[in-house]
């Protein structure tokens, strides 16, 4: 389980990276595997998902995702 340092670190940095005051969602999957369309990605890679997902690998701990 990941923990709530962990969730509010995620969080944080997503809030960086849009640069705006706009509100966005942002989703956390403790399950997920750093992989997009038959790529493996490691810790601080990130990818686009075709939902208009801004995707991250936190690799041991999972996969943020925020739409763009």
């Amino acid at each position: 389980m990941v923990g709530p340092i962990t969730l509010k670190i995620f969080m944080a940095c997503a809030m960086w990276m849009t640069g705006s005051g706009a509100p966005m969602q942002c989703h956390f999957n403790s399950q997920a595997l750093c992989e997009h369309d038959g790529k493996q990605y490691s810790m601080g890679d990130t990818w686009m998902e075709q939902e208009c997902l801004h995707c991250t690998c936190l690799h041991p701990i999972g996969v943020g995702c925020c739409e763009t």
